[in-house]
């Protein structure tokens, strides 16, 4: 006699199937009381032992640890530690600033490219920041018309103006951390539940996982929290000889939104930009380090 277990998982109950192959000779137990006896012992003994160790699997799985709605962590997006790095190495770079490091945009592009060879991530190509000036210019010109310009699916670009329309809606002085993140995460799940393809997912969550974690660190900035006059961020460009389409940016198109947000929120949507074009931490945080200098220099 030989006796199989398998079992069969999933997110509600677990089934155990177990086969049993008995010889082919007549009379072999079913003739046989004290062996027939035994043979449904051992069938006992074995959907016992079967059913223990799934309960106690059971018992042992622990659930997701609760996130506080004001911290920036949320595990439901597969792609959630994007944006974690994101934060990682913008204050990677802050902290090297504060020693006389990592100065102005070759210095913070140079320390990106050797953060991820300590992380041992893929090595970035030598031209691969020089777009993100002028990314920043057409970006804070006309979010909008940047996001309809990119190689993404029209279904991916209808999302993406949605998630930068929660950052301008939340965005008022009375915003808490909490209720933005709240705003995303319900944005976040409402991706995960439609059928849109893999990478038109993939995306969209990365760039909802740079807003979450972006918008948590520049909203603890007092600073950042006022307001300012865009054409003078404009014009902070055009001095560091920097193209700014007018055309782009004053033409025919939805208001700008920066003409009516806090810096923070510039900021914040400037990242999700800076990410999206490439799906790069390296882009995304660069954009960031570079956008927030040119406000910073605005005030």
């Amino acid at each position: 006699m030989i006796l199989s277990v398998q079992s069969s998982n999933n997110a509600a109950f677990k089934v155990f199937f177990i086969h049993c192959r008995v010889p082919a000779v007549a009379g072999t137990i079913g003739a046989n009381p004290i062996k027939m006896k035994i043979f449904q012992s051992i069938i006992i003994a074995c959907i016992v032992v079967v059913f223990s160790v799934g309960c106690q699997k059971n018992e042992n799985a622990k659930p997701p640890i609760p996130v506080p709605d004001n911290e920036p962590t949320n595990q439901m997006n597969p792609y959630d530690d994007f944006g974690y790095w994101h934060n990682v190495i913008l204050d990677s770079i802050e902290q090297e600033r504060k020693t006389g490091r990592c100065g102005g945009f070759t210095g913070s592009c140079n320390y990106i490219r050797k953060f991820y060879r300590m992380k041992n991530w893929p090595e970035l190509a030598q031209d691969h920041f020089n777009e993100i000036p002028q990314i920043v210019v057409d970006a804070s010109a006309d979010i909008y018309g940047f996001i309809d310009r990119s190689q993404w699916s029209d279904a991916v670009k209808t999302k993406l103006v949605q998630l930068i329309q929660i950052l301008v809606d939340e965005g008022d002085d009375s915003c808490t951390y909490a209720c933005l993140k709240n705003k995303v995460k319900d944005f976040e799940e409402e991706v995960l539940q439609t059928n849109l393809s893999a990478i038109d997912k993939e995306v969209i969550l990365k760039a909802a996982s740079v807003a979450r974690y972006s918008g948590y660190r520049w909203m603890q900035r007092p600073e950042l929290r006022e307001g300012y006059d865009h054409n003078v961020l404009l014009a902070q460009f055009q001095s560091n000889g920097l193209a700014v389409n007018r055309v782009n940016a004053m033409g025919d198109r939805k208001p700008n939104i920066f003409q009516r947000i806090g810096k923070w929120i510039a900021v914040t949507a400037m990242d999700v930009a800076g990410a999206i074009g490439d799906l790069s931490i390296a882009s995304g945080a660069e954009t960031s380090d570079y956008i927030s200098h040119m406000i910073d220099m605005t005030s």
